[in-house]
């Protein structure tokens, strides 16, 4: 058997060892006039376990017109029982009541795939209709496709097409669909084999040969592209590798509602067509110190024809937090070693984080994410600004302590800082100066 592509007609395969079903052995054409989904899963992916509520309500609410069939190739019964059993899923998750297709290898060899959940549609004629990602198991989806409307729904890659490490991105695509400076290639989302809503990106690959090094993108959301060159760029400035945290973004455009991903269906393919793109930049090594530079640069020329978003390095004085000293003997008898735990809140401790012998730096960047919890990443944020917490404490290793759970760090700072008191830290505001990457309209 071939692999087989959207478009092509399904062989009518006997399908064995089907579980709840009336029969243990059925053939596809059976399902003649309904629409048919194949849902991929593995004990791998809990995000598949826990989406098997909403594809059991799928399945009652069409069930006239639609059958969903879970498929799990890599794992017999007995092994899905046993896995489950063994990482405590039972607590968690619940195996479904649908169709399933267990240890069976036959649709996997059909419709072949590195990741789940993974979906394939079938129509009412047996012919493959779409193959994409879970998202996209929605009510409004499943009603249009029984109406007979063709949805745009963007296909997710059975095996990768792409090896950005092996050759340039502009090697698969259509050179046609480029807009390019003297140093980048730019080109909208790429619907084609190979590329995913999700988008990947490969890290610097150097050439010794030619003497350059190249960095390549596939799907990534523009203000991920811009990101990527802030966090170069502060990177080589500390000589180490640093990632940019959401407190350094900042929007000031004038509709920031207009950038926010929409969690599922058609609405988050639209949005994908619309803010992801390829994008590939070469440049000597010699001349890697201006690499975010030249990113910027590019990118806000590049991306001009389809978004009007521009970003900048600026540094700025901001509203901050700062985490410091109050008590040096007090820090001394907090910094302790031995075996690392954490005790996170829990139905039955639902007010404290207990760490023991945790790195600083891990406790530190727990607090410095509720500081910029309003902050959806590369999106606007929805609540507030980011907050940033700057540390100014110095303190490296291990230390043992316990901190109340807060949501609000700014209203809840009070009782916060009670419980630093305890250990000599505490945490003020001040005026700060920032490094930011800001987004602004073209």
């Amino acid at each position: 058997m071939t692999r087989l592509r959207v478009g092509d007609q399904v062989p009518d395969l006997e399908l064995g060892h089907l579980a709840n079903y009336p029969h243990d052995n059925v053939r596809i054409s059976s399902f003649r006039g309904k629409i048919i989904l194949l849902d991929f899963w593995s004990t791998g992916c809990t995000g598949c376990m826990a989406a098997f509520p909403k594809m059991e309500a799928l399945q009652h609410q069409f069930r006239e017109n639609l059958q969903v069939i879970l498929v799990n190739p890599w794992q017999t019964d007995e092994k899905i029982k046993s896995t489950m059993e063994q990482r405590n899923y039972t607590a968690r998750y619940r195996l479904s009541s649908l169709p399933a297709i267990n240890g069976d290898s036959t649709l996997v060899t059909l419709f072949p795939t590195r990741t789940v959940p993974h979906h394939v549609w079938i129509d009412q004629e047996g012919k493959v209709i779409a193959i994409t990602g879970g998202y996209n198991a929605t009510e409004e989806n499943v009603k249009a496709l029984i109406n007979g409307e063709k949805l745009r729904m963007i296909l997710k890659p059975s095996l990768s097409r792409f090896d950005i490490e092996a050759a340039p991105v502009t090697s698969y695509l259509d050179q046609t669909a480029f807009t390019r400076s003297g140093h980048s290639v730019l080109r909208p989302f790429y619907e084609g084999e190979g590329g995913t809503v999700y988008g990947y990106s490969a890290e610097h690959i150097v050439d010794s040969a030619k003497g350059t090094v190249r960095y390549s993108y596939v799907n990534i959301p523009a203000m991920q592209l811009f990101r990527e060159a802030f966090d170069l760029r502060q990177s080589l400035d500390r000589k180490e590798e640093i990632h940019t945290t959401n407190d350094q973004l900042l929007w000031e455009v004038t509709s920031p509602d207009w950038y926010l991903q929409p969690a599922k269906g058609i609405a988050m393919d639209n949005w994908a067509r619309r803010f992801r793109f390829c994008y590939e930049v070469t440049v000597p090594l010699a001349e890697v110190q201006y690499l975010p530079d030249i990113m910027l640069r590019d990118l806000n020329a590049l991306l001009q024809p389809y978004l009007p978003l521009r970003g900048s390095f600026e540094q700025r004085a901001r509203k901050s937090y700062l985490l410091e000293i109050t008590d040096t003997q007090k820090i001394a008898g907090i910094k302790t070693s031995g075996e690392s735990d954490t005790d996170f809140p829990s139905a039955k401790n639902s007010y404290t984080y207990t760490y023991t012998n945790t790195p600083f730096r891990y406790i530190f960047s727990a607090l410095k994410r509720k500081f910029y919890m309003g902050s959806l990443g590369n999106e606007p944020p929805v609540h507030h600004p980011a907050l940033p917490l700057i540390d100014r404490t110095g303190i490296s290793g291990t230390i043992s302590m316990r901190l109340p759970a807060f949501d609000n760090p700014v209203e809840e700072l009070p009782e916060l800082n009670n419980a630093l008191a305890i250990y000599g830290l505490r945490i003020r505001e001040s005026i700060e100066k920032i490094d930011l990457l800001v987004f602004s309209d073209q």
